[in-house]
């Protein structure tokens, strides 16, 4: 090899190499739920699929209503969507919903941010 052939692929190996090792930037993201009432009466809730959820990932979803405590509205875990129609809203009330992952069948906390 001459030495302008090796100067060249040098400087591209050192061009190309470090965008292959660069980190992507994240953003620091929660789940984002959100509820839309439907015509019907019940509520699509949708939330997102963070960049660092594991494939075999599921959910819990919880809806508060009113002054009570939140109650799981899911009977088996959310699997392979991030949305959920609720239909046995009680009537009258004010509901808020939030979302737990379930990892390798544990359910975590809310994601905290240092």
């Amino acid at each position: 090899m001459s030495g302008k052939t090796l100067l060249l692929t040098a400087l591209f190996g050192c061009a190309f190499g470090q965008s292959s090792m660069a980190q992507r930037l994240m953003e620091r993201l929660d789940r984002g739920v959100v509820a839309v009432r439907q015509t019907n009466g019940a509520v699509f809730v949708g939330w997102r699929m963070l960049g660092t959820d594991p494939d075999d990932i599921g959910f819990n979803l919880y809806r508060r209503s009113g002054s009570a405590g939140a109650g799981k509205v899911n009977a088996a875990p959310i699997s392979n969507v991030t949305r959920f129609v609720d239909v046995a809203l009680p009537v009258g009330e004010s509901n808020t919903w939030f979302v737990r992952a379930l990892v390798n069948g544990r359910q975590m906390g809310p994601r905290r941010w240092p």
